[in-house]
């Protein structure tokens, strides 16, 4: 990952940010939790394979566990890590945002997931 370098950057690594980064997300599932405490947390997260660098991968699995421990301790009853969408998306929006057709490609792809697991939907 390449860095840049800001004099206002709150967090000069990875291992500043973390815990921060953490603690907002525990925050967020506590809140989600507190509105709605029946809800599943469906998170985008790349797989082993997809950090292509090698020494951010312990860091990745790292920030996943901690994602995990968030969730217990925010009392969420079901958070699941959805492995990237693999289609070919044209990027055309604004700032290479997706445009139409990849919204509707990743909402295809996310309800295919989500019909997939009936235990999302069941309440199990």
């Amino acid at each position: 990952m390449e860095r840049r370098e800001r004099p206002d950057e709150l967090w000069k690594d990875l291992d500043g940010l973390i815990p921060d980064w953490t603690k907002a997300f525990g925050d967020l599932l506590a809140e989600i939790y507190r509105r709605s405490p029946s809800a599943a947390i469906l998170v985008d997260w790349p797989e082993e394979t997809d950090v292509k660098l090698p020494e951010y991968r312990k860091t990745v699995a790292d920030l996943k566990a901690a994602m995990r421990q968030a969730a217990g301790r925010a009392g969420v009853r079901m958070i699941l890590f959805v492995p990237p969408y693999r289609g070919q998306l044209e990027r055309t929006g604004c700032g290479q945002h997706g445009s139409l057709k990849d919204n509707q490609a990743l909402a295809e792809f996310l309800i295919a997931y989500i019909e997939a697991r009936p235990e999302l939907w069941n309440g199990r």
